[in-house]
């Protein structure tokens, strides 16, 4: 009996350990993350890609925030740009706050499941809605399904 048991843990194990090989080779993606980012007024610096198959959720594409700014933001737009416009989708967003410790995520904060056959571009991004000056992100980190570009994009919603 211990002998049974034995080699049906041992078999789990390996089970399991397999299991997990296939799910990070079969993974395709970009995670990204920032320090002391200092993002000029009334902006976004995105990671994003084009497809023709977007098939995402809160869980796997999703940008987590730290700053003490009131209007920094971490957000995720479908768009028909590599930029962000009122014709924009607005698949999530939060708002770093002084409650928990002002940090913020997109997983926590939304929960979505977006699939389309268009044409887009997927956009994880930060934000800085202030008029007046820099927004200061303490930290970020994110994650796609596919490999990105990054860098400042147009935002007429900023």
């Amino acid at each position: 009996f211990l002998f049974t048991t034995y080699i049906t843990s041992t078999m789990k194990v390996q089970l399991v350990g397999l299991f997990l090989v296939i799910m990070i080779i079969s993974v395709k993606g970009d995670s990204f993350s920032g320090t002391n980012m200092k993002l000029d007024k009334e902006s976004a610096y995105c990671y994003y890609y084009q497809t023709s198959h977007a098939n995402i959720t809160n869980l796997n594409t999703f940008m987590n925030a730290t700053s003490d700014n009131l209007y920094a933001y971490a957000s995720i737009y479908a768009s028909g740009s590599a930029g962000i416009d009122s014709t924009s989708t607005q698949l999530g967003y939060c708002r770093p706050n002084q409650y928990v410790e002002n940090t913020c995520s997109t997983i926590d904060d939304n929960s979505f499941t977006y699939i389309s056959y268009e044409t887009q571009y997927i956009l994880v991004c930060i934000e800085c809605h202030y008029w007046l000056g820099a927004c200061i992100f303490d930290s970020y980190e994110g994650n796609t399904m596919e490999s990105t570009s990054d860098g400042y994009v147009t935002c007429g919603t900023c």
